[in-house]
């Protein structure tokens, strides 16, 4: 998964297993964004629309930590579809990963039509 830090403006890359502290490997903020590794784009280059999705997705890593992180490296989920998947209380991870199934196969179903 693909990582802005919102302090340097740096993106870089690491596995969701190995981000336990949730911080930026250059400046070492915890303001970081995760993002799909193909979203990576620089500030300069950065339109409106990713600008908020960057915004949104760490605030869901803010409030959710894990489980955000889970859900936005699903394929076919963004920051709105993870904000709708984490704000309903989830009793355990078996439930969380049922719900990301669910909005993958939704994803699959739904792909062939927007073109």
């Amino acid at each position: 998964m693909a990582f802005y830090c919102l302090t340097c403006h740096r993106t870089f890359k690491n596995r969701v297993d190995d981000m336990k502290e949730r911080r930026c490997i250059f400046c070492s903020s915890p303001r970081i964004a995760p993002m799909k590794a193909y979203e990576i784009e620089s500030i300069e280059k950065m339109s409106p629309e990713t600008l908020r999705k960057v915004r949104t997705s760490y605030h869901l890593l803010r409030m959710y930590e894990n489980n955000a992180l889970l859900v936005l490296a699903a394929h076919g989920i963004g920051p709105e579809s993870a904000s709708r998947i984490l704000e309903v209380p989830i009793k355990n991870e078996n439930e969380l990963l049922e719900r990301i199934l669910a909005n993958e196969v939704e994803f699959a179903k739904n792909r062939r039509f927007w073109s």
